[in-house]
């Protein structure tokens, strides 16, 4: 909930959204979630667009509180929806008007004016909820097979129409009964959790504290994040190596984060090959960037210069930025990235450690899936026997 206006305050809409309703869906599957503009940016606003309180007295047209109905039935044959259900259960797959809308749009505000104005540009055909990486594989080979469009929704994307299903087909919601990344917290950290009641503060910052207890690299524990293959690396399984007596939970928490750290590497390196640039600095955002000691371990880890911003909310920050060039508002992205991006924190590199990190990477992490590689082939040939 933002924090209450000192002056006027528009008219925001707080209620819940009504069940399976457009602004149920806006709001991002959480009917109760209310997050409006704090009174500096509602200020900004108005003075960008030249606008007073007048204008924001009372809303105009549809505020998407009617329920989803749509006139569009799925097109996918019958027999591609009972081998669906087959490989997942029946209950697990759907056809119906809400499902589907609720996976055909992310979460920028191109997606939220379209569904106020109920524009359905794109639509999957059927929405199903797996719950095994087995059961991942086998949509994916049937999708192949048949030669189906399909489309993973784990939750939205704040890049525009990064999940909107384009070509109908089918969509995976991965939500329901696929949410099984590790929760640390609950798994792992339950002493943490009441010391932290005890405090006053998060678990999560009790165990951010922790982690400089902890050297670089973990004492040669290294984790693997790859929990849910892909069709470039269809067998692949999360890894975690290098235990040893001396290993205790702090190190593993320390171990997701550097081993999270390593595939972004991964991803950064093949950027800057394909664009022949070189990165200069790491901008965060996102829940992690909140914390002082993830913030300098990345760091460390990338050997460069980390900046944190005003807001951890950067994706929201990046596209009103490209709605107010693309109004007109800011003549170039640069002018709005100068009035709109203020640099909070920096954090810098230890050349040593970034070392260390650097040997880590090149030498063994690289190195962990092309040596498991075979032992995924052969478990999933266990696994999918006829």
């Amino acid at each position: 909930m933002s924090k209450p206006y000192k002056g006027f305050e528009p008219k925001w809409v707080k209620e819940a959204a009504p069940k399976d309703s457009y602004r149920s869906i806006f709001r991002w599957g959480d009917p109760d979630f209310v997050k409006y503009p704090k009174e500096s940016l509602y200020k900004m606003m108005k003075e960008k667009f030249k606008m007073t309180d007048a204008d924001f007295q009372q809303y105009d047209g549809s505020i998407g509180m009617e329920k989803v109905v749509l006139d569009q039935p799925s097109r996918l044959a019958t027999e591609h929806i009972e081998a669906l259900k087959k490989i997942v259960g029946e209950k697990y797959v759907t056809t119906e008007d809400y499902p589907r809308l609720a996976v055909a749009y992310g979460k920028t505000g191109y997606d939220a004016i379209r569904l106020r104005r109920h524009q359905i540009d794109s639509l999957p055909d059927a929405v199903v909820y797996p719950d095994t990486t087995e059961q991942v594989e086998q949509i994916v080979a049937y999708c192949t097979e048949h030669k189906i469009p399909l489309y993973v929704y784990g939750g939205g994307s704040s890049v525009t129409r990064g999940v909107e299903p384009t070509l109908g087909g089918i969509s995976l919601d991965m939500r329901l009964r696929f949410n099984k990344v590790l929760k640390f917290k609950k798994e792992f950290a339950a002493k943490e959790v009441i010391q932290a009641k005890r405090l006053g503060i998060s678990p999560e910052e009790l165990l951010n504290q922790s982690l400089k207890n902890v050297p670089e690299g973990c004492e040669g524990l290294l984790f693997q994040p790859y929990f849910t293959p892909n069709i470039t690396m269809p067998t692949a399984r999360g890894a975690i190596i290098g235990f040893s007596d001396a290993h205790t939970r702090i190190h593993l928490y320390r171990a997701i984060i550097e081993g999270i750290n390593f595939a972004l590497i991964d991803g950064m390196k093949v950027m800057e090959q394909r664009a022949g640039h070189k990165f200069q600095a790491i901008y965060l955002g996102g829940g992690g960037s909140q914390s002082d000691e993830i913030c300098q371990i990345t760091a460390h880890m990338f050997g460069l210069p980390v900046v944190r911003t005003q807001t951890y909310e950067a994706t929201g920050i990046g596209c009103a930025l490209a709605a107010f060039v693309g109004i007109g508002v800011f003549e170039s992205y640069e002018d709005g990235v100068k009035a709109m991006v203020h640099e909070k924190d920096r954090f810098e590199p230890d050349e040593k450690i970034h070392q260390v990190y650097d040997e880590l990477y090149t030498d063994v992490y690289k190195e962990i899936y092309g040596k498991l590689s075979p032992l995924y082939k052969r478990l999933h040939e266990i696994y999918h026997r006829e």
